[in-house]
């Protein structure tokens, strides 16, 4: 719930919303990793520039992580999880077990989508803030930490925001 700066819960048999839970400021992307046998919900706050890690038991904020600028979208691999900084140009990696930031790394500019296949991570460059310019998604190892790959979009792609990988395809929006 962006205006309201809370995630809310809703139990899917009964299709009600059963907890509401206060984060940082404009929560956005969403991901779940699972550490010791309980589950978390790692959630960008975009004007908060952190990470809110909920406890799905007890649903409430068990950390707040402070990341680059802008966090938009996250995702995982492992207890790995990545968050794309769009004012920063950056991907932090948190990891889940300690709650920390262990590596930045560098992208495109504006990075938005970031999608999780096997080891490998594909994320959106989407451009400038102020106008669409970005015309290619960064791959990045979650082995090494580093961007291992690019793929260029055709021209006139501008301003991818978010992937998805189906077998061995990526789709961009």
């Amino acid at each position: 719930n962006q205006g309201s700066d809370d995630v809310s819960v809703v139990d899917l048999s009964t299709d009600t919303v059963v907890a509401t839970i206060d984060v940082g400021d404009e929560p956005y992307g969403l991901t779940t990793v699972s550490v010791g046998g309980v589950t978390y919900v790692y959630v960008a706050n975009i004007n908060s520039d952190n990470v809110s890690a909920i406890n799905t038991l007890t649903n409430t904020v068990a950390a707040t992580i402070s990341v680059g600028v802008k966090p938009y979208y996250v995702a995982a691999v492992g207890t790995q999880v990545y968050v794309t900084n769009g004012a920063g140009n950056t991907v932090s990696v948190i990891n889940a077990n300690t709650n920390t930031v262990t590596a930045t790394i560098p992208v495109g500019s504006y990075p938005r989508g970031i999608k999780a296949h096997g080891t490998d991570l594909y994320v959106a460059n989407y451009g400038d803030p102020n106008y669409s310019g970005g015309n290619y998604i960064s791959i990045i190892s979650s082995l090494t930490n580093t961007v291992t790959g690019t793929i260029i979009l055709p021209a006139g792609s501008t301003g991818p925001r978010g992937v998805t990988v189906l077998g061995d395809n990526v789709y961009v929006a």
